[in-house]
């Protein structure tokens, strides 16, 4: 999951740079669902596990 993150952080960087709208639209949606998946993993793990969540 972490290689997902670097390549979307990499893909909104690059739309924001080359003043490119689509690329960063689609960059930061990437960020999005790569952050939320990262983030349901984690707490469904601990879930699992009966690890009390944050």
């Amino acid at each position: 999951m972490k290689i997902l993150m670097v390549i979307a952080v990499l893909l909104l960087v690059v739309g924001i740079v080359k003043s490119d709208v689509i690329l960063g639209i689609f960059g930061a949606v990437a960020v999005a669902c790569a952050g939320t998946d990262a983030l349901a993993r984690h707490f469904g793990r601990q879930l699992k596990t009966g690890q009390r969540p944050l």
